[in-house]
């Protein structure tokens, strides 16, 4: 793994102290659960929990390069928390597509499309956030907008999804719930955490996991 993702530890930060306290819960998915303050969304891995100073993400290497993601998979995620495959898989993720798309900004590729992630880092028990643009749009703001889907965002930015594809990184969730106007009324993308061939696929979601699903494997 020669270029990693730099989740640094912030031991000056506990979401139990300085997020959950003063944010707003607004819901979650299979795999992130999300909280709001402003213009800012906080997002932290389900299960969460279960982590602490001492757990593997606040000493482990996060890959950059999508070559490197199933190995981070198989032979840390899931060797020492199985049940967090979704969750730790999908924030990371997420920002190794925002550090490519990044990239992708500085050959002069339009990323605007896509909201901001303005920090990514552990917090002092383990648990890996993201801070991120909140794309929000109440009704009043919506009914002056046109409407949208998966389809006409994917034509708006059809450019930077090829390059993104090109990097491996097969963005294929693009769809109304994970799409939406920021408070400047830009539609953008504020999930972009799953993509085609993603090795997370091969695990149960958390919740599917704490059921005692049979479906579980190890996929090395």
């Amino acid at each position: 793994m020669e270029k990693t993702l730099n989740f640094r530890v912030r031991e000056d930060v506990s979401i139990y102290d300085d997020i959950l306290p003063n944010t707003k819960y607004i819901g979650e998915g299979c795999s992130k659960t999300t909280y709001a303050k402003d213009d800012l969304i906080y997002k932290l891995p389900i299960g969460y929990g279960v982590l602490d100073a001492t757990s593997f993400t606040t000493t482990c290497e996060y890959p950059y390069e999508y070559e490197d993601f199933a190995s981070f998979i198989e032979n840390t995620v899931a060797y020492d928390h199985p049940e967090l495959v979704w969750s730790i898989g999908q924030i990371v993720f997420e920002v190794m597509v925002w550090e490519h798309l990044k990239q992708l900004e500085a050959e002069g590729f339009d990323i605007s499309g896509f909201a901001e992630i303005k920090d990514y880092f552990v917090d002092k028990n383990g648990v890996p956030v993201i801070v991120q643009e909140y794309c929000h749009c109440d009704d009043e703001l919506r009914s002056t907008l046109p409407d949208y889907n998966g389809d006409i965002f994917e034509q708006k930015n059809c450019k930077t999804l090829e390059a993104l594809r090109e990097m491996g990184f097969y963005l294929r969730d693009i769809r109304y719930g994970n799409i939406g106007y920021n408070k400047d009324g830009i539609l953008k993308c504020f999930d972009f955490g799953i993509s085609d061939d993603n090795p997370i696929e091969n695990y149960d979601p958390y919740s599917d996991y704490e059921e005692g699903s049979d479906t579980y494997s190890y996929e090395y």
